[in-house]
């Protein structure tokens, strides 16, 4: 330091390795902390791919058995309608016999009458014809056959018929299957519930949020807001969440008992707040739409649905990004209701969306809801005891993912 770096600005070799040594601690213990999140990170996709694998088993077993089921239901119709033809067939062969015999029965009565009337239109004596003629007793008694037809196929529309009958056998059996196996849909989807609550910031003026954030209802008059709040609706009536999620899958549940209109779905964090009026897959929206007892899935054009059994009172909806689907289950039915499949996510947050729209002498109001998950019914204990029981078969009959993937590869 009192030579050639008698210009150089110098601190104590004890002071730099302290300061060095705190930046070594702190990147170490970040370096710790990022490697503990990856590795918790791959324990979650592990324990993904498990949870897939047992779900794909699962599924795979439901179908199996529902077309094992069909085919058993299908080969005991085949022999129930064959036997009807056969039968029929015997019937109508039986019927034929007996009318050919009573035929045969008048043919020979009239060909013996035939030979005596030949015997006397040959006769030269006339005396003889008389005495012949007196003694020959009346014709014998036919039945008139001028209305009998013997043309009689009772196969015709059998065919028909019983297929008609083994179809409505097939679909009751295929609604009964699809019913449990959407329950138990309902309840696998509401393992991937979040918690959300709705941004009051971007309410459009004629609502109002709840202070807790999870109600949301029609007002009738705007509500004064800052004109620059570039959050809000303004054209479309309706208010997003707080949370927004960019990958994976998230579930929520949305009242909707005693309101006739509403929109509930998701939206992406970017669509047009200010002039959009309408909603669509193209501008950002996944929504469902009722409307004065009409259900729509919003997009171009607008698709009808119809609308299940009861009155709904509360909507589920399953986002999987990834996936690009969105699906929205009736809660009360445990019913699928519909779904936009092949949905091109960008890569920014999905929202919650919620539109309770006015109604004359009520205003209209949905609330976002905690998940709780129902036990499963009997139909999906059933179906998942089916599923346990499979396991325990011989090895011919157990299910391999692996060997099925291969297959189906």
């Amino acid at each position: 330091m009192s030579s050639e770096h008698v210009d150089h600005t110098c601190v104590p070799l004890k002071n730099r390795l302290r300061d060095k040594k705190g930046q070594v601690s702190q990147e170490l213990s970040d370096v710790k902390e990022k490697i503990q999140e990856r590795r918790t990170m791959m324990e979650s996709c592990s324990e993904s791919e498990n949870i897939s694998e047992r779900n794909s088993v699962s599924d795979i077993a439901d179908l199996m058995k529902l077309l094992a089921l069909l085919q058993q239901l299908l080969k005991l119709n085949q022999a129930t309608a064959v036997t009807a033809l056969v039968l029929l067939q015997k019937k109508s062969k039986d019927r034929s016999e007996k009318l050919k015999k009573r035929l045969q029965t008048e043919v020979q009565q009239l060909e013996g009458r035939q030979g005596v009337l030949e015997r006397l239109a040959q006769a030269e004596d006339g005396l003889h014809l008389l005495q012949n003629w007196s003694s020959l007793g009346t014709p014998p008694h036919l039945e008139d056959w001028s209305h009998t037809s013997p043309f009689s196929d009772a196969a015709v529309g059998t065919s028909r018929s019983t297929l008609n009958m083994v179809l409505i056998e097939v679909v009751a059996v295929i609604k009964e299957t699809v019913k449990a196996l959407e329950a138990k849909e309902v309840h696998r989807v509401q393992q991937y519930a979040v918690q959300v609550t709705l941004d009051a910031r971007t309410a459009n003026p004629v609502l109002c949020v709840s202070p807790n954030g999870s109600e949301v209802y029609h007002v009738g008059v705007p509500q004064p807001l800052p004109d620059d709040n570039p959050h809000s609706f303004n054209t479309l009536q309706g208010v997003l969440s707080k949370q927004g999620f960019s990958s994976g899958a998230f579930y929520f549940e949305v009242q909707v008992e005693g309101s006739a209109c509403w929109d509930v779905g998701i939206a992406l964090e970017t669509v047009d707040r200010k002039d959009l009026s309408t909603l669509s897959l193209s501008s950002g929206f996944a929504v469902l739409s009722m409307r004065d007892g009409t259900l729509k899935a919003c997009d171009r054009p607008p698709l009808g649905l119809r609308l299940p059994s009861g009155a709904l009172q509360k909507i589920g909806v399953f986002v999987e990004i990834e996936e690009g689907e969105v699906t929205f289950y009736d809660i009360a039915q445990r019913s699928h209701i519909y779904s936009f499949t092949g949905c091109r996510f960008p890569r920014v947050k999905l929202h919650a969306y919620l539109s309770p729209c006015a109604q004359e002498g009520t205003a209209g109001k949905m609330t976002l809801t905690p998940v709780t998950c129902a036990p499963p019914s009997q139909s999906e204990a059933a179906a998942d005891s089916n599923s346990d029981s499979s396991s325990d078969s011989d090895s011919d009959s157990d299910l391999d993912l692996d060997f099925l993937t291969n297959l189906v590869n």
